[in-house]
């Protein structure tokens, strides 16, 4: 019986640290005065669990962003690598690329972000 309690209580825990870390992100950016004072675009693709992710994150500590998804959007895609090359990042890189008053972000961590604001 305790194994299978373990295994309860492993898939439980699985379920809510995502929740749990939402809910320490959100109080972070509330508690620490972290509030959005710089535009954010946010360039990706509907179709990328990454950039779901990361707008979902967002959303989480209520930031306003512009989201320009480039898998169908051919200039804009155009615009995101211009953006990333400028940047001085060279070779490939990932899905979501921030630019946050033009400093750009390639796949970021949402503290990384939150550093700049």
């Amino acid at each position: 019986m305790l194994i299978n309690l373990g295994r309860a209580y492993d898939k439980i825990m699985k379920r809510l640290t995502p929740i749990f870390f939402i809910l320490l992100l959100i109080g972070a950016c509330q508690g620490s005065g972290v509030k959005q004072s710089k535009s954010i675009i946010v360039y990706g693709s509907n179709n990328c669990d990454h950039c779901v992710e990361f707008k979902a994150k967002l959303d989480s500590v209520m930031f306003e962003y512009e989201f320009i998804d480039v898998e169908f959007n051919e200039s804009m895609q155009n615009e995101m690598v211009q953006k990333v090359r400028n940047s001085g990042v060279s070779g490939g890189f990932k899905y979501p690329v921030i630019d946050v008053e033009g400093k750009i972000l390639v796949a970021p961590e949402l503290n990384e972000l939150l550093e700049l604001m």
